[in-house]
C-alpha cells in the first residue's frame, strides 16, 4: 500500500511538492494528499501543498479549517513541511510544533527551512523596492538624475556598494543559522541549507530574497529523497518547475556592480529567463526612483 504524503508549507515547498508529484518513481511508492480535497487553501496551480499562511485578513482560521488540516495530518504517513508557529493569530492546533508533538512517534516528519537570502542586494523594505538603498544613495549622495542612474547601473561601481553587500550577506547567513539552530533542536529529520547558502558567491542561489534558484531546488530535492523509503533515483528540476517564483528585478547579470561584487557566479540560460518581468531600462529605473521618493527614504550608506 502506498504511503500518504502531506506537504505543509509556503510557495517554496509548493515547487518541491510539484517536482515530486511528477516523478513516477515517487508516485509508485507515495500518494500525495491534495489541499482541495480537504477544502484548504493551496498556492497558485499547486493544489498539493497545504498553505496555512494563506489565512489572513478576511480568510480566517475557522473551525472547518482547523478540523480539515487536523484530518489531513491524521491521514498522512509522511509530512514534509516548513515550520509554522502560532504567529499571525494561527491556532496552536494547526502549528507544526503541535502536530509534531502529537504524531512524531507514529509518522515520518521531514522539515526544511524557509529560504531567505538578501545578499544579492535584495533586502526589501517594502514590496518592490529591492534596490532602493542603492538608488537612494545615487540620488542623495551622488546627486545623479534618472538617466545618469541608468548609466551607473550599466557601468558604475563604488566601494559603498561592497559595504551594502557584506552587510546583507552577513545578516542573511546569521539569521538562517539562528533559525536552523532553533528548528533543528525541535525536529529530528531536519534538512540544513546553510552550506548551500554559503555558495552564494559561486552559484546563483536565488531570484529574490525568498525565491530559491533551480540549483537550490535540485539540492533540496536530493536531500529530501534521502529521508524517503529506499533512496529514490535523482529527480532533476525541469525548467517549468519554478516558473511561478521568478523575480521582479532585471537580470542581475546585466548590472555592472552586481558582476563586480560577484565575479565568480556562473549563469545558465534559465537564470536569465527567471528575471523576465523587467528589463534594465529607463522605465525600470524611473519606477524604482519613484519608490524612493514615495517612501521618503534615505539609504543607510548616505
Amino acid at each position: 500500500m502506498k504511503k500518504k504524503v502531506l506537504f505543509y508549507g509556503n510557495c517554496q515547498l509548493a515547487v518541491i511538492a510539484n517536482i515530486f508529484n511528477r516523478s513516477n518513481n515517487f508516485l509508485s511508492k507515495y500518494e500525495v494528499l491534495y489541499a482541495s480535497e480537504f477544502g484548504i487553501e493551496s498556492i497558485w496551480k499547486y493544489d498539493i501543498v497545504f498553505a496555512p499562511f494563506q489565512y489572513f485578513g478576511e480568510k480566517k482560521y475557522t473551525d472547518f479549517v482547523v478540523d480539515s488540516i487536523s484530518k489531513a495530518f491524521s491521514m498522512a504517513d509522511v509530512i514534509i513541511f516548513q515550520r509554522f508557529n502560532s504567529a499571525h493569530d494561527r491556532p496552536d492546533e494547526i502549528t507544526t510544533d503541535y502536530f509534531y508533538d502529537k504524531y512524531s512517534n507514529q509518522k515520518q516528519f521531514i522539515c526544511i527551512p524557509s529560504f531567505w537570502f538578501g545578499g544579492y542586494f535584495m533586502n526589501p523594505r517594502e514590496l518592490d523596492a529591492q534596490f532602493t538603498d542603492i538608488i537612494s544613495y545615487l540620488i542623495y549622495k551622488k546627486n545623479l538624475n534618472n538617466k545618469q542612474i541608468l548609466r551607473w547601473f550599466k557601468n558604475g561601481y563604488c566601494p559603498e556598494i561592497e559595504k551594502l553587500k557584506n552587510k546583507n550577506v552577513k545578516e542573511s547567513i546569521e539569521n538562517m543559522i539562528a533559525k536552523e539552530r532553533e528548528d533543528s533542536k525541535i525536529y529530528k529529520n531536519y534538512i540544513s541549507i546553510i552550506d548551500i547558502i554559503k555558495e552564494y558567491d559561486r552559484r546563483l542561489i536565488c531570484y529574490t530574497h525568498s525565491h530559491p534558484s533551480r540549483y537550490v531546488f535540485n539540492k533540496l530535492i536530493d536531500r529530501i529523497s534521502h529521508y524517503l523509503d529506499g533512496y529514490m533515483n535523482y529527480i532533476e528540476v525541469e525548467e517549468n518547475d519554478i516558473e511561478c517564483v521568478g523575480s521582479t528585478l532585471p537580470f542581475l547579470g546585466d548590472i555592472h556592480f552586481f558582476n563586480k561584487s560577484f565575479p565568480h557566479i556562473k549563469y545558465i540560460q534559465r537564470d536569465r529567463c527567471m528575471f523576465n518581468h523587467n528589463t534594465l531600462n529607463q522605465k525600470y529605473i524611473d519606477n524604482q526612483i519613484s519608490n524612493v521618493y514615495k517612501l521618503h527614504m534615505k539609504s543607510w550608506i548616505c
